[in-house]
């Protein structure tokens, strides 16, 4: 419902010609969401995760309770 008022369709409209230089239509959105397969995920992470050594930042109070190798199962 959020999508239909007109000044969610206005500032749709100006993000995407902002960042696509071009209207794209919502159905185009959604098409190309339902067409991503695990196949395109799996394929991602892959790409992402499968360079080297994982990483770990933590931030908080936390950081004192949690021992980082059993995160990271080094």
């Amino acid at each position: 419902m959020a999508e239909e008022s007109p000044d969610s369709q206005m500032m749709r409209l100006a993000q995407n010609e902002c960042y696509f230089g071009d209207d794209i239509p919502m159905q185009t959105v959604i098409d190309q969401i339902d067409a991503v397969t695990s196949a395109d995920i799996l394929s991602l992470a892959n790409a992402l995760w499968s360079s080297g050594s994982p990483a770990l930042t933590m931030l908080g109070p936390q950081a004192d309770r949690i021992n980082p190798e059993v995160l990271l199962h080094v």
